[in-house]
């Protein structure tokens, strides 16, 4: 019979009350404005195979949306997300996107939100067992992709060299 596995889903939301995973994670804000409907040619002309795009910069992560507005973010402050700080960010990022799209300076910004990303403090993901929890954090932003990655990579067995009781080296599947 195989013994129960427990798994921790918390990354950026990892509070004190799970110390060693805690200490681990640096929480960084992550925000996201939404432009106004650009109309379906203008909205081509930017994004011109309807593919997701990001710049090299920790902002600039953007797409359009079925109804041809554009969708951009990314780490525009390093300040936590609540509404005041989300309204300057949105500014930043209404700025940004200016800076790569010049035709959209003028632009209405419809939606502006923001929440946590977790950063490892090397920013690459880590994974393995601790406290008796599988874990996998630190996805520096990239949680969608890479948390289904890590799911699966994820050995049905602990990881060699990874210490149950916490405080063991983590685990990082070679990608």
């Amino acid at each position: 019979m195989r013994a129960k596995q427990v798994m921790a889903a918390t990354d950026a939301y990892t509070d004190k009350a799970m110390p060693w995973f805690h200490k681990r994670l640096i929480n960084v804000g992550s925000f996201v404005i939404v432009t106004e409907p650009l109309g379906e040619e203008r909205a081509r002309q930017l994004t011109p195979n309807n593919r997701v795009a990001m710049s090299s910069k920790n902002i600039g992560h953007y797409v359009r949306t079925p109804d041809n507005r554009l969708t951009f973010g990314g780490r525009a402050r390093l300040a936590p997300s609540n509404p005041a700080s989300d309204v300057k960010s949105g500014d930043v990022l209404k700025q940004e996107l200016a800076d790569i799209f010049p035709q959209l300076s003028d632009v209405r910004i419809d939606y502006v939100w923001g929440g946590s990303v977790g950063f490892s403090y090397d920013r690459v993901p880590h994974a393995g067992k601790a406290n008796g929890l599988y874990y996998s954090m630190g996805y520096c932003g990239h949680g969608a992709q890479m948390a289904t990655y890590m799911g699966r990579a994820r050995p049905p067995v602990d990881p060699v060299g990874v210490h149950a009781t916490g405080g063991g080296r983590s685990h990082t599947p070679q990608l």
